[in-house]
């Protein structure tokens, strides 16, 4: 690429301590088949040879940032966007890899969605466990969905740089951890319209380093707040009492019949409040509480007809029509109590 041309898009890549896979992420992007790009790496103040690493490759669409100090990922992230040239940005993980046509395929559809500001893809966890992530696709259900979950993954995503930096909105420092959810749940006000490819474009690493025990449930607390203030925003009167009811929501295994009574009183109150926000997405709202009502009654730890009146006699129970194959297990666990 030539040192006058412009790049349509800048990687973006901040570094803190991750030698041990740094490489072969770096490897992923300069071996695109997309080659108009720039390459910004931030090293956040790394103790490890992460510096030498990013020094070792020689490619002049590299642009490499040392921070004096660890500034955290939502200060480095933040830095990055102000320093990027080009209408794009491409987030990616210092521990992660970008399929060869990554970056294309994510151009390729911005490029011909113009009304789309941020999109992801689905994504291959590997490491230590091998799952497909998958998520919505549509801007109604991504942005019902993070009611209760971030339905984007942060290392997958292409970003309209323009569109951020006119609406002065970025990452809160605040949130070391769920800066992304905190993020996109705080620009979904300002009419910024989300997307995700039906496709897997990122191989996602997962090992123990991930997430302790503590660092989870600590994660876990960030999350709950993200979705109170989130579901304030919307226009929601939110009750302290309801936490634990979202925390069931999220996390429905084992659930009883009283966890179900309370589920099904918050997202029957969740189907019935009122706004200008809220009206605005009332069929894929509707949809997502009562997928999220059937999950919960699908993993409950109850069984037998009981189960079923507990499902059926819901305000929710016609909101969301489940796949053939859950349904017919559902059917099996009510009826013949398997």
């Amino acid at each position: 690429m030539g040192q006058n041309i412009k790049p349509l898009v800048s990687v973006l890549m901040p570094v803190y301590n991750g030698q041990r896979y740094l490489a072969t992420s770096i490897k992923s992007i300069l071996y695109q088949t997309y080659k108009n790009f720039e390459f910004i790496i931030i090293d956040d103040g790394s103790i490890d040879n992460s510096l030498e690493v990013i020094n070792s490759f020689n490619d002049p669409r590299i642009k490499v940032i040392k921070n004096e100090s660890n500034m955290g990922l939502p200060a480095s992230l933040n830095k990055g966007i102000n320093l990027a040239a080009g209408k794009y940005i491409i987030r990616m993980d210092a521990d992660d890899i970008s399929l060869p046509w990554r970056i294309s395929k994510q151009v390729q559809f911005m490029e011909e969605n113009k009304n789309v500001d941020i999109s992801g893809s689905w994504i291959l966890l590997f490491g230590t466990k091998f799952v497909r992530w998958i998520s919505y696709t549509s801007h109604e259900d991504i942005i019902n969905g993070m009611l209760f979950q971030n339905t984007l993954f942060h290392p997958s995503l292409i970003l309209r740089r323009d569109k951020l930096v006119s609406l002065g909105e970025y990452y809160d420092v605040n949130y070391k951890k769920g800066q992304d959810y905190e993020y996109w749940t705080r620009l979904v006000s300002k009419g910024v319209k989300f997307s995700n490819i039906p496709q897997v474009l990122l191989l996602y690493r997962f090992h123990d380093n991930n997430l302790s025990k503590r660092k989870f449930k600590d994660h876990e607390n960030k999350r709950l707040l993200i979705r109170k203030k989130y579901m304030e925003m919307l226009g929601f009167n939110f009750d302290e009492r309801i936490l634990d009811a979202i925390s069931l929501i999220v996390n429905p295994i084992g659930l009883t019949l009283h966890d179900l009574h309370r589920i099904d009183v918050f997202l029957t109150k969740l189907l019935g409040a009122e706004s200008e926000s809220l009206s605005l997405l009332e069929v894929s709202r509707n949809r997502e509480l009562g997928r999220r009502w059937f999950t919960a009654c699908y993993n409950a730890k109850e069984k037998g007809m009981i189960l079923w009146e507990t499902y059926k006699t819901s305000g929710l129970f016609d909101k969301y029509n489940p796949p053939c194959k859950k349904r017919i297990i559902f059917w099996i666990k009510c009826v013949l109590k398997v």
